[in-house]
């Protein structure tokens, strides 16, 4: 692994890429070397993980740092373009924000093994029956909720739609042990092609890239190892996806026909293929294309770039506004549905000029490690970024020790992937998830160890 990165690192350094300055360059391969550092650990520990925390450290790395080493140039999609010295502030920011990261999560040591874990083994054959009606249930739910139902009682849709990624995880590692029939299989392939479908019917990767990031943390629990392949693979397919979703959302607002219906979803899932595959006929989506789009989705040292050099001289620190809705997400819907709601989506970038004051269409994502340098600056990457460090270590230990929480571990930290959201959106759902995931668990038949099981080899044998 090493010597894959220093030979990664030395092209990327001698392809062509952004004018930065030694430093700049420095700090950008430094990002790279302290993101891979908790895949190290996990490729070399014997002790059963998620390996999200490896995920998601590499994923820092790609956002803060794989846009310095790109031959294209920053700030093409904001219409902004600061001082360019405030790109290597950024940098330098990105890069406090792995350091301390990496820190919170990989620092803990001893700490960790007085926190408590879910223990609880599921018994995978008893427990087949109720996951293949959970994940049912989970379906058909995410169906409703793209249908169009009722704000007051969606939070309790997606509540079981929740509860369906993780059966459909259980039912993946049943047949990961050899332990599912030919049928679950089948049914696990439709079901995980039903929501591929639903989720290109919407146009938002994201709701494919998620639910499919569950079953890559649990199969990193049960093999030991990322599921490289499959990862690339599905990489490669929706890629050429984020090009043709632009024009396909222009389709959405001139459409006349009502979300509400079948129909209407099944209509879009073939227009939106039909116009990907009509773009790369016509010469309109090539490589190229693809890759700057991609490229441009995952950029967050840009934004960073045009934070620093904003604020505070021209935005004032917002000193903690945008964690003051927090409270309330840790509330149902359905028991105050009047709750607050900020959109920050556009606030941020009305703030920042990214936007226009009048456009109520456009939404901007507001990353958690911008956003504690907007409410605090540095300081508040430094220390937000050390206590995000350690949620991620503190669930990855309380979530691994046994079967059960494992299939918890694999629904809640899909959700965490998204982190081009700010932090309330993210993490104010979650204690409520994981309460509703360990429920359901608890229905699930224990694994009962046999009999003989703990007893001297002396007393087995009589």
């Amino acid at each position: 692994m090493v010597l894959g990165l220093a030979a990664t690192n030395g092209y990327l350094l001698a392809s062509e890429h952004q004018p930065l300055t030694s430093y700049g360059l420095f700090v950008a391969s430094a990002i790279l070397w302290v993101c891979a550092f908790p895949l190290w650990l996990f490729l070399v520990d014997s002790r059963r993980s998620l390996g999200f925390l490896a995920v998601a450290c590499g994923l820092y790395g790609i956002y803060f740092a794989s846009p310095a080493f790109s031959p294209r140039l920053l700030f093409r999609y904001s219409g902004l373009e600061p001082v360019w010295s405030s790109v290597e502030v950024a940098l330098t920011a990105g890069l406090l924000g792995a350091v301390t990261l990496v820190a919170g999560s990989c620092g803990l040591g001893r700490v960790l093994a007085r926190v408590p874990c879910i223990r609880r083994e599921i018994d995978i054959d008893r427990s087949l029956p109720l996951l293949v009606v959970a994940s049912t249930l989970g379906f058909a739910m995410r169906l409703l909720t793209r249908l169009g139902i009722n704000v007051e009682v969606r939070m309790i849709f997606v509540a079981v739609q929740d509860i369906g990624w993780l059966a459909l995880a259980g039912i993946m590692l049943a047949w990961l042990r050899d332990r599912a029939r030919w049928w679950h299989k089948a049914y696990f392939i439709a079901v995980t092609l039903g929501i591929a479908a639903l989720g290109l019917a919407t146009g938002a990767l994201a709701e494919i890239a998620f639910p499919m990031a569950s079953l890559v943390f649990l199969h990193c629990w049960e093999r030991g190892r990322l599921p490289l392949g499959s990862i690339l693979a599905g990489a490669l397919i929706l890629a050429p996806f984020q090009v043709s979703k632009h024009a396909f959302r222009e389709t959405l607002r001139s459409s006349s026909a009502p979300a509400a219906e079948l129909a209407s979803l099944q209509s879009r899932l073939t227009n939106f293929v039909s116009i990907t595959i009509d773009m790369i006929r016509e010469g309109r989506l090539e490589a190229d294309d693809v890759v700057n789009a991609n490229e441009g989705r995952i950029d967050m040292l840009s934004t960073m770039a045009i934070v620093v050099s904003a604020t505070p001289e021209q935005v004032p620190y917002w000193g903690g506004y945008t964690y003051a809705d927090l409270f309330w997400h840790l509330i149902p819907r359905v028991l105050v549905p009047d709750k607050p709601a900020p959109g920050m989506g556009q606030e941020f970038p009305r703030r920042y000029g990214l936007i226009k004051w009048d456009d109520t269409e456009t939404s901007y994502n507001l990353s958690q490690t911008v956003e504690l340098y907007i409410n605090f600056g540095w300081l508040g990457i430094g220390v937000g970024m050390f206590l995000i460090g350690i949620l991620y270590a503190i669930l990855e230990h309380t979530l691994s020790a046994s079967t059960g929480g494992a299939l918890i571990g694999s629904a809640i930290f899909a959700g965490l992937m998204n982190f081009e959201s700010n932090f309330s959106i993210v993490w104010g759902g979650t204690p409520l998830r994981i309460l509703a995931f360990y429920l359901f668990i608890r229905m699930l038949p224990q694994h009962k160890p046999d009999a003989l099981e703990g007893l001297p080899a002396g007393a087995q044998a009589s």
